[in-house]
Formats: C-alpha cells, structure tokens, sequence
C-alpha cells in the first residue's frame, strides 16, 4: 500500500535507458506505485475525485510529502467540487510547502483533424462528465458526436453501446487503452468506420496552461542539476 512493487520489469528498464543517449529519463510508476528506483524529482498526480479520507489519511501525505510538483486532476463538478479542491490544495500545502501545486482537468484531444465528421467517442471517462467532453470536443474541433461511451474497459458494455451507434458515425475516436484496440479499433474498422486515437490533455483551471509547461520543465532542469551535482 505504500507503493512497493510485487513484480516489475523498470529496474530491466532502467538499466537500458541509462544506455541511452539522453538527457533526462522518466519513469512512470502505475497507479498508486512508486517506481522502485532512485529518481532525482518527483511529479504526483492527486484525483480530485477520489474521498478526502485517501488524500488526508492512510499514505497520502507521505506521497505528497515526496513531490516537487503536485498536479490535482479532475478538479470540477460532478467530481469535485471548488470547496472540496480548495481543502485539497490547502493540505497538498500544508504537508509539503515547497512543493508547486497546480489544479487541472482533462480534456480530449483527437490526433487527428475530426472537422465535420460523426463521431463516435470511446472513453473511461463517467458518465456524469459526458456532456462537458461533448461540448469540447464540438467547439474545439468542430464535429458531431453522434454517441459516447464510458465503457472502453468493459468489454461487454463497450460491445452494446458501439453495436447501438456506430450506423451513424464514421470515425471512432478513442483513447488508447484497455479495449481501445481488440474492440473499438476492430469493430470500427470492420464496419468501414475511421477510426482516431485521442489523448487526455490537462487544462489548469484558472486558464494559464503555460504555468503547468514550466512547472514540469522546472522539474526536469531540477532533475538534471540535482544528477549532476550527485555525479560530480
């Protein structure tokens, strides 16, 4: 529960990517886990979704307690309401001060142009959240979403809900992951449909999207200096 690994292959990993020509190398642990080796800086990521309990209580603070960089998700209504992000920024600073905290939420992004098309979007995402990635997805890219589903890791529901809409698209847009391929891909291509990869971009809520750029570009030259000077 304090974020050890059972089994990993990063150790593997990163004794490769040392090999490598590079400057700076980023290990990502997967949910919860901590990467088990030596990293010079730390991002983590706090739902703002999740019960206060698991943020204020249990190993919480001892996960924010070793970032440099905080970055809150999903920091909007039905998920999180303003006053439950503001006591979750105010602990984030209380526990560790010196770390940057910014506030986001996530938004579609196609890779590629979706102008004019049907779309039929596959996401993890709540249904609660459906309407707003609709809206965005609709202004910013200027096409019709002619039906969403929550279901891309469940593979049954995900079945239903392409089988109902997709005689009316002609692009699957998708995230990436759980039934992304074996069941959203194949279908869409079977049934003639483009289809389009998207990715989850956080947006900081109070509009300056350069101010999360440079707190992770901060961290990295951090990271570098702090290897350099440990290396000497």
């Amino acid at each position: 529960m304090v974020g050890d690994v059972f089994i990993t292959n990063m150790k593997k990993g990163a004794e490769l990517a040392n090999e490598v020509d590079s400057d700076f190398i980023i290990m990502e642990g997967s949910g919860a886990a901590i990467p088990p080796i030596k990293t010079n800086k730390h991002i983590v990521l706090v739902g703002a979704n999740q019960p206060i309990i698991n943020i204020e209580n249990f190993f919480g603070p001892f996960r924010i307690d070793l970032a440099d960089l905080v970055v809150i998700t999903m920091c909007e209504e039905p998920m999180a309401s303003n006053e439950k992000v503001e006591r979750i920024e105010n602990y984030i600073k209380e526990i560790n001060p010196d770390a940057t905290v910014i506030s986001t939420v996530f938004r579609p992004k196609p890779l590629e142009d979706i102008k004019g098309k049907n779309v039929l979007f596959a996401t993890t995402a709540p249904d609660s959240i459906q309407n707003v990635l609709i809206e965005h997805l609709e202004d910013f890219y200027e096409c019709k979403v002619v039906g969403t589903t929550p279901h891309l890791s469940n593979r049954p529901l995900l079945q239903k809900d392409i089988d109902k809409y997709i005689d009316t698209a002609n692009v699957m847009l998708t995230e990436l992951k759980a039934a992304a391929v074996d069941v959203a891909t194949r279908d869409a291509l079977k049934a003639g449909l483009e289809v389009v990869y998207c990715d989850n971009i956080p947006i900081v809520t109070d509009g300056n999207n350069e101010k999360l750029k440079n707190a992770i570009i901060k961290v990295v030259d951090s990271a570098i200096e702090s290897f350099e000077r440990d290396n000497k």
